[in-house]
């Protein structure tokens, strides 16, 4: 079985996209999978093996006209063009196996505005406005995103709007993102985070945590996710939380993952209040899979042998459900 991890990417989480490519490498490796990898530089030109790929519909990825050779797709890029349905896309079109949700659900899921104008119907979403000019913020305290982000990149929390460049600071993020969203600041919310992975072949959904995180400020930076070492996840049974609330968020963490149409892996995140109201705040399609990443802290309650099997099962799976009709479906 060979995988082709496809990494980098023209977004701002590029760095972050090699740091997980190189993790999950070594666990695939560790596990008995051969892999390749597919490079996509900042100014999104594809390399393999220092060469640039050719790509062709309903063929494959191509070097000095060689087709390269593997089984399934395992996208590890995260942000804009990668994470948004434009990846998913591009190898629906070279119609290949790949590892990841489907172009519908990662758009729906990489945009927060639109994420949450779908979903607060019917989950208690925490509120997003749209930005355009500095007359559109309404509060002294709030958090400042752009609506396609990750990994806490174009992400402030303003305290005092008077205090700061409101005007310097939306031109900022609009070099990142057109679409700004403001989102009320929860204080001393909990942060918890949850996994849900697909299993196609009995379909059902397997929920992993949640986890909580424990930082040392107050608002979860790049800088805490990725060089903090004094930052804590405290798993499942190591979380102080009534059982009925623990229930509630894997429950929740399964509706949404459903609503979305999902049928691979993602990660889905809460805020739990002070009076212990749970926000739905947003999900991961292709969450970060660094060695200190959440995502991976999750994997672990089932085994990364069982996690990936499950993945390349999967993949698979809907491969051969869209080219060939549905596969039978067992009971889970």
């Amino acid at each position: 079985m060979i995988i082709l991890l496809i990494y980098g990417g023209a977004s701002s989480e590029h760095d972050v996209s090699i740091k997980s490519k190189d993790y999950i490498k070594q666990i695939l490796t560790s596990l008995g999978y051969k892999t390749k990898e597919l490079f996509i530089t900042k100014d999104g030109t594809y390399l393999y093996q220092n060469k640039e790929v050719s790509i062709i519909p309903n063929k494959g990825f191509f070097i000095d006209l060689k087709k390269i050779e593997f089984d399934v797709a395992f996208p590890i890029l995260h942000g804009i063009n990668g994470e948004d349905g434009t990846i998913q896309a591009l190898l629906e079109i070279i119609n290949v196996p790949y590892i990841s949700e489907g172009i519908m659900t990662s758009a729906i899921g990489m945009n927060k505005a639109i994420f949450h104008d779908l979903l607060k119907s019917r989950f208690l979403v925490i509120p997003s406005k749209r930005i355009k000019t500095i007359d559109d913020i309404d509060k002294n305290k709030y958090v400042l995103k752009v609506s396609n982000g990750g990994s806490s990149i174009g992400v402030y929390l303003v305290e005092n709007k008077d205090a700061i460049d409101t005007e310097a600071l939306i031109n900022d993020l609009k070099k990142l993102d057109d679409n700004i969203i403001m989102q009320p600041w929860i204080e001393e919310a909990r942060e918890l985070e949850l996994g849900v992975i697909k299993d196609l072949e009995y379909d059902c959904e397997i929920v992993l945590g949640p986890v909580e995180i424990k930082k040392q400020s107050q608002f979860f930076s790049y800088d805490d996710k990725y060089n903090d070492l004094n930052l804590k996840i405290l798993k499942r049974d190591e979380i102080i939380l009534d059982k009925e609330i623990i229930l509630k968020l894997r429950e929740l963490a399964k509706d949404v993952f459903n609503a979305l149409e999902g049928n691979m892996y993602m990660r889905v995140d809460f805020l739990l209040s002070k009076d212990g109201t749970i926000y739905l705040n947003e999900v991961n399609t292709i969450p970060g899979l660094t060695r200190t990443s959440h995502f991976i802290v999750l994997a672990k309650e089932i085994g990364f042998d069982n996690l990936f099997e499950l993945l390349i099962n999967n993949a698979l799976i809907s491969y051969k459900r869209k080219n060939h009709g549905k596969s039978p479906i067992l009971s889970c």
